[in-house]
């Protein structure tokens, strides 16, 4: 489905029930077949609101754990507060609007910013988990390979469930999962944005989406950032981690091309 599909603004408003009608949009800040993302006025405050496209089944993108992760992790000051949710088959979740620009592939060259950002995940991942809490990636790695449509894909679920389940052996934390400049906003200290896909898991994983981007000599004082105050044995897991990161992008790519024919940014 395209973009001009999509909810309109009138429409995305109207998801939120009373917050809605005290509010309007300043902007579509983006537009994929997977979820709409606005900047809303209400109040002289600013809000973000994202709504459900139609992709976002296909992908098992939940607002209400979205909601769960992004509470935990404002409540210690990691992340833009949740103000509300709205389930049903087209959720939507509204945020406080993060002060500060947002993040550039360029600030991730930033030795400053990059220690930053390894010090806010060194954070994240030593928050207090509930008793309940499990390694979710197992099950998001499934729910790919069940929207596989080719043999292809079927192979490339797999070889990631094989290497998801090789990396079990870290300690669980709770996991961004997608902690690229898009999803960083401000700074000293920044704040993570697009909780999305973020869920317990190994801490690894966090660590390796970032390498990923990095060139080597920035990605060495990220290490040594995270390192200082993250827990043991993290670094220990990462060539496993990187290859399992490497495998899931390129299984939710897999995912997007065979259901939109298209492949937005996250």
């Amino acid at each position: 489905m395209a973009a001009r599909e999509l909810l309109s603004a009138r429409q995305a408003l109207a998801r939120t029930g009373r917050f809605g009608a005290g509010a309007r949009i300043e902007s579509r800040l983006a537009a994929t077949p997977a979820r709409t993302t606005w900047l809303v006025r209400r109040s002289g405050e600013r809000f973000v609101l994202r709504v459900d496209g139609p992709l976002s089944v296909a992908l098992g993108l939940d607002r209400r754990t979205e909601w769960l992760w992004q509470r935990l992790a404002w409540r210690h000051g990691l992340a833009p507060e949740p103000v509300l949710l709205r389930t049903g088959r087209t959720a939507c979740l509204v945020s406080r609007f993060a002060p500060g620009r947002t993040w550039t592939p360029a600030d991730l060259r930033d030795a400053d910013r990059v220690e930053q950002l390894a010090q806010r995940l060194s954070a994240l991942h030593a928050l207090p988990l509930p008793a309940t809490a499990a390694d979710d990636l197992g099950e998001r790695i499934a729910h790919y390979g069940r929207a596989a449509k080719s043999a292809a894909m079927r192979t490339l679920a797999q070889q990631a469930a094989m290497l998801w389940r090789a990396s079990g052996r870290g300690g669980l934390a709770l996991c961004h999962r997608d902690p690229l400049a898009a999803n960083v906003a401000g700074r000293r200290p920044p704040l993570l944005i697009d909780w999305e896909y973020a869920g317990p898991g190994d801490p690894a994983f966090d660590l390796a989406a970032v390498l990923d981007v990095l060139p080597a000599g920035v990605g060495r004082r990220f290490l040594s950032a995270y390192a200082a105050s993250g827990a043991p044995g993290v670094l220990d897991r990462l060539v496993v981690a990187r290859q399992l990161y490497v495998a899931v992008e390129a299984l939710w790519q897999a995912v997007m091309r065979a259901s939109s024919g298209d492949v937005p940014g996250r």
